[in-house]
């Protein structure tokens, strides 16, 4: 497939002035509240620091606080970076933190209990963004891992991003990526580029399932573009996952620098409108 070529807009900040009005909100926690998905309008859900998850039912005039996803064990302690849901009652919720202090955990009674469902299997992993992009398909990707040896490139070890998918509603996640998703090495074995896990809003999905694309930030700032299949249930990715391009991105780079979200406008026309905010 070929990629058609993708207008790229880039704001210097994502509160920029606009003829919207914004409404103060109160959410009833003092959480550092990092996630937010708004289901139509009327349901949405926020998750946060502590543990934090958050639902409301009445378009935000009212915050319920959900139960807190493995209170038992460490729970509490737990930084969910992320929340996607179908509905009022079923939603699922990411937890960044390295190792298997990245995990996901669903609920499907509207937060009363929740169930781990998966935990990152890398030791040096990290989690940043994960979308639901269907009924029962989704993305997750995490920071970058180390490979070792590329012989055709003459390195000893390379650093690539780890894309995970889900094909039944979240209930099981595999690696979808083959091993190619490349990150940028400060030459002393070190990762010079990652992606940021502020807001949930570095992955996206468009093109009705055809395209996925990823914000980096760090040494080089780009957009990664990976093809996948034009089948909303079927394999994610044609067999596994590949870059299919990259484009460098007008943002400052650096350490903490570089591309924190991206949007779409007309994500499944032909001619869709990135955004990018640093």
């Amino acid at each position: 497939m070929q990629i058609a070529a993708i207008s790229l807009l880039v704001m210097g900040s994502c509160g920029a002035q606009s003829d919207v009005a914004w409404q103060m909100q109160e959410s009833g926690t003092t959480a550092g509240l990092r996630g937010i998905d708004s289901v139509d309008g009327t349901v949405a859900w926020a998750s946060g620091t502590g543990g934090t998850v958050l639902k409301t039912i009445d378009g935000g005039a009212h915050w319920e606080k959900c139960a807190v996803p493995d209170a038992e064990k460490d729970g509490a302690a737990l930084d969910f970076r992320g929340v996607q849901a179908w509905d009022a009652k079923t939603a699922i919720v990411m937890a960044s933190g390295p190792g298997e202090k990245s995990r996901l955990y669903k609920t499907a009674d509207g937060c009363r209990t929740w169930r781990l469902v998966f935990a990152n299997p890398d030791k040096a992993g990290f989690w940043d963004a994960f979308q639901i992009t269907g009924l029962r398909t989704g993305l997750l990707i995490g920071d970058p891992l180390p490979k070792k040896e590329l012989e055709r490139f003459k390195v000893k070890t390379y650093f690539h991003f780890p894309l995970y998918g889900t094909i039944d509603a979240g209930e099981t996640w595999a690696r979808v990526d083959s091993d190619n998703l490349f990150a940028m090495s400060d030459g002393e074995e070190k990762p010079s580029q990652s992606i940021f896990a502020a807001s949930n809003s570095s992955l996206l999905e468009m093109k009705r399932h055809s395209l996925i694309v990823f914000a980096t930030g760090g040494q080089r700032v780009n957009l990664g573009l990976l093809e996948t299949i034009d089948h909303p249930v079927a394999l994610i990715c044609k067999k596994a996952c590949s870059m299919a391009s990259t484009s460098n991105v007008p943002l400052a780079s650096g350490a903490t620098a570089g591309g924190f979200s991206v949007a779409v406008r007309d994500g499944d026309s032909t001619d869709p409108k990135l955004v990018s905010c640093l």
